[in-house]
């Protein structure tokens, strides 16, 4: 059986990501307009919303809860289906 190798982060997710999406603005500046300058700055935003996303799935006081929906293996012996319910194999409500 192999052993994953593992190491603690120097750093939080947030910081990489925040450091990722300023490396990847800094190179599209460097580049003339077109397809792979868009497709970086595209990238550097979409980092940049993941850590605020990150963050505000970390923080303490967050308002909202995810709730577990069951599967349909597990309405198979329920009386009545919950209202709203889907085909979907697993979703979370907010």
């Amino acid at each position: 059986m192999q052993h994953r190798r593992r190491f603690k982060q120097q750093t939080t997710l947030e910081e990489r990501l925040a450091d990722e999406a300023r490396r990847l603005r800094d190179r599209a500046r460097q580049m003339p307009p077109g397809p792979e300058r868009e497709a970086l700055l595209r990238k550097a935003r979409h980092d940049e919303m993941t850590s605020q996303l990150s963050e505000w799935l970390t923080s303490p006081g967050r308002p909202m809860q995810l709730q577990h929906v069951p599967f349909a293996e597990e309405m198979e012996h329920a009386e009545e289906p919950p209202s709203g319910s889907s085909t979907r194999r697993r979703s979370f409500r907010i």
